[in-house]
């Protein structure tokens, strides 16, 4: 009988999968990097094991203090879940946040997460120094652990344990340490905290963005800014100031994911501030925005 179920759903097109035996010949894949301790998260994260592997040969996984050592394009990053697994492949496979320049620039990372990105920008030619700004105490201690990792270029990076917003102020976000990515004021309008089944609060500090913008300029006379905007959902209140304090256009680009509240606001400003917007949809809730600034 049960041959027959088998038989019967092979011809209606249904595709019959052993998970045990597939979770065995994952395992036996996985079994030639040092992973042991953490290897219930490396075989979750197996098929992004497999692309990174496809896209960088050399790269290497170990177990790490928290969780994975990746070792990937010169550079180490402990990863603790698959959402971070997720954004390595964003950043050096997908390309988020690539940009080519001929001359030097700082970056302002905001949404900074566990540096990730900001070590990506570290290693340009083109990027003098790297601002990034992360809010939540847990993950910004993360951040500094994988700067600390690569001696080679955590110089170039100023890390700061603040968020930035239209003004300063105390925040109580939502904190859930496999969903560091999706921490921020849009709380359970983020679709990884409805499910979420360990939620905790964290108190953050948030800072006005035109003030801490204007005090990077000082320290940066006559720089090109490239602005990365990844916060979950304060990217509106931060548009909404730099374009009142006509701060929005010291920036040559910015690179800006959304959430919720759609793009039309963000592209509105972009557009009337004279910047070449290039936007894509990611979700029925989120995409990405390129804008280059024509006149700076």
């Amino acid at each position: 009988m049960k041959q027959l179920v088998h038989n019967l759903l092979k011809k209606a097109g249904f595709r019959l999968i052993n998970r045990n035996k597939m979770f065995k010949k994952r395992l036996e894949y996985l079994a030639k990097y040092p992973v042991i301790q953490h290897k219930e998260l490396f075989l979750e994260a197996y098929e992004y094991v497999v692309k990174l592997e496809k896209y960088f040969p050399t790269i290497h996984f170990k177990d790490a203090n928290n969780g994975i050592c990746v070792a990937i394009d010169g550079l180490e990053i402990e990863v603790e879940s698959f959402e971070e697994f997720f954004i390595i492949a964003e950043i050096f496979i997908d390309y988020d946040y690539n940009f080519l320049l001929n001359e030097e620039v700082v970056v302002l990372d905001i949404g900074m997460n566990i540096g990730i990105a900001s070590l990506f920008f570290s290693k340009m030619h083109s990027v003098s120094k790297v601002y990034g700004f992360e809010p939540v105490p847990d993950t910004y201690e993360n951040a500094l652990y994988n700067f600390n990792l690569n001696p080679k270029y955590k110089n170039k990076i100023i890390a700061k344990n603040i968020g930035l917003g239209k003004n300063s102020r105390k925040e109580t976000f939502l904190f859930d340490s496999n969903w560091k990515g999706n921490t921020g004021v849009r709380g359970k309008k983020s679709a990884s905290y409805q499910i979420s089944k360990s939620k905790e609060t964290r108190e953050v500090q948030i800072e006005a963005v035109s003030e801490v913008f204007q005090s990077i300029q000082k320290e940066n006379e006559k720089a090109n800014f490239i602005v990365k905007i990844d916060c979950e959902g304060a990217e509106y209140e931060i548009f909404e100031k730099l374009n009142a304090t006509n701060l929005i256009k010291e920036a040559k680009i910015y690179m800006i994911e959304w959430h919720d509240e759609g793009s039309e606001m963000l592209e509105k400003i972009l557009v009337e501030n004279h910047f070449v917007v290039f936007s894509r949809k990611l979700a029925v809730n989120s995409g990405m925005l390129y804008a280059y600034n024509t006149v700076k």
